[in-house]
């Protein structure tokens, strides 16, 4: 299962597999993620991304605009495919400014996913973001409902603790052939990664995404 627009899913990928991810906002926000599966339940993360144009932050408590980039590392415990009640994972990165100066946030995800059935699966993922001496703490709730063999709806909202409420809708198409999705969809966050994911903008931005998965 892919992730989701602003929440990780659950799911890790094969060994040796890779998956790469990259996509743009209207408000400015960019992303290169590269994944890659190191074993079975352990997936590795490179993200690198820019944020939106208006990155709500001040910049004396993170980095701004600048490119950030750092590594990560998602370690799947239970998986519903095993016939465990639900899929969990707990996700870590480290990411930091590309300029000076170098800031740096420590993030934290516990991706929960739970499927009923092979159309409907139900996210929950606790997050949090250290940055300075401050923290971001917020709990995302989402869907992603099958439309039809391609198509899927993704709906997903993120109450921040002490901060505006993150939203994001949109849909995916996957081309399973291929190994290949693209997203389009709608969103007020600043950004997608670790602590972006937590920061909303000041208005609604209109984006993409494209998910390729290619083996070694």
């Amino acid at each position: 299962m892919l992730d989701g627009l602003t929440l990780s899913s659950s799911s890790t990928l094969a060994p040796d597999d890779i998956r790469l991810t990259t996509g743009m906002t209207s408000g400015g926000n960019a992303k290169l993620n590269l994944m890659y599966g190191l074993a079975n339940d352990l997936q590795l993360e490179i993200p690198i991304e820019q944020f939106g144009n208006y990155d709500r932050l001040p910049d004396s408590e993170t980095f701004g605009n600048a490119i950030k980039f750092g590594a990560g590392a998602k370690l799947r415990f239970l998986n519903q495919a095993q016939g465990d009640p639900f899929s969990l994972s707990v996700k870590v990165k480290g990411v930091r400014d590309s300029k000076r100066p170098r800031v740096g946030t420590l993030f934290a995800e516990v991706p929960i996913v739970y499927q009923n059935n092979d159309k409907t699966a139900l996210f929950l993922n606790p997050k949090i973001a250290f940055y300075r001496k401050e923290e971001r703490l917020g709990l995302g709730l989402g869907i992603n409902q099958v439309l039809s063999d391609k198509l899927q709806l993704i709906g997903e909202l993120t109450p921040v603790s002490g901060q505006e409420l993150i939203w994001s809708t949109g849909l995916r198409y996957f081309e399973p052939g291929a190994d290949l999705g693209i997203d389009i969809y709608a969103s007020n966050t600043s950004g997608q990664n670790s602590i972006g994911g937590l920061v909303a903008d000041t208005t609604t931005n209109i984006g993409f995404n494209v998910h390729w998965l290619f083996r070694l």
